[in-house]
């Protein structure tokens, strides 16, 4: 019986930028395009308030008032999250096409068509019953937080299992569901039982890969974000800018920086999918 390949399903986004790094250049160049009209977009929509916003992220203010400051631009960004999503969808069934078809995919496995649309819906439901379930647990946490709060000693206790409970619920659901996105794009149709079906046994082995994929991921944005603020010195005046050279480097680094994280984070859906097919086949 063929054993999962655990590890390769982890580094399969590191396997696909280095075997398809035109492809990976093309995805960043995308996500930059969209991001510099976000950005052109915000400023004209709210060019004050992004400023003010940004000066105080310069000046180290507290959360608090970073949140006071950023809930002008809460409409622009609502505005701007739908087509965020829909270029997410773009660029991760080219991913996972450049994954299960790497020689009949087409230039850069980009393309706009069903099966675009089909992942902008996958991507909306899940995020749909990510709210819900958030909503959810946010709800039953009121009613464990009043009978925490009523039982003295034990309080604490029961708010820490119940945190566990909603977490490891939470993160089981999600490994189970986790290749619903790689499925659907294969199967052409929706997958969420089929996703069930095929991870059943498979949770920890999953997961493991998972949490390795995330850790090389965050390594990335850790290290992009060090690198990415050596532009600011560009900017002597170190004024708030979005127009200046400096943060249209810094903005086209972190482009890359962001679609090499969802290569990291998306490939390995799509590399768990043709594994387990291939245990299947041969258990």
């Amino acid at each position: 019986m063929t054993e999962f390949p655990a590890t390769d399903v982890a580094l399969e986004g590191f396997r696909l930028t280095r075997e398809q790094p035109r492809a990976v250049a093309a995805w960043a160049l995308l996500r930059l395009g969209f991001n510099l009209l976000a950005v052109l977009a915000m400023n004209a929509v709210s060019g004050p308030q992004l400023t003010n916003f940004m000066g105080a992220v310069a000046a180290g203010r507290s959360m608090d008032e970073l949140s006071q400051a950023a809930e002008p631009l809460l409409p622009t960004l609502l505005g701007l999250a739908p087509f965020d999503l829909a270029l997410q969808a773009i660029l991760m069934t080219a991913c996972f096409r450049a994954v299960f078809q790497p020689l009949t995919g087409g230039r850069f496995y980009l393309r706009l068509g069903v099966e675009e649309l089909r992942m902008f819906g996958v991507n909306l439901l899940g995020l749909a019953a990510v709210m819900i379930a958030a909503l959810s647990a946010s709800a039953l946490g009121s009613g464990v937080a009043a009978v925490a709060g009523a039982a003295g000693a034990a309080g604490p206790l029961i708010a820490a299992a119940y945190f566990a409970v909603v977490v490891a619920l939470f993160g089981y659901c999600a490994v189970r569901l986790s290749l619903t996105p790689a499925l659907t794009q294969l199967e052409g149709r929706l997958a969420v039982t089929q996703s069930w079906r095929l991870t059943a046994g498979r949770h920890w082995i999953l997961l493991g890969a998972y949490v390795m994929a995330g850790i090389l991921g965050a390594l990335i944005y850790i290290l992009g974000a060090v690198i990415g603020s050596v532009f600011q010195l560009l900017d002597p005046s170190h004024a708030v800018s979005f127009l200046s050279v400096a943060s249209i480097l810094s903005t086209a680094w972190m482009a890359m920086i962001g679609v090499l994280i969802t290569v990291v984070l998306q490939a390995p859906g799509a590399a768990a999918v043709q594994a387990l097919m291939t245990v299947r086949r041969t258990a």
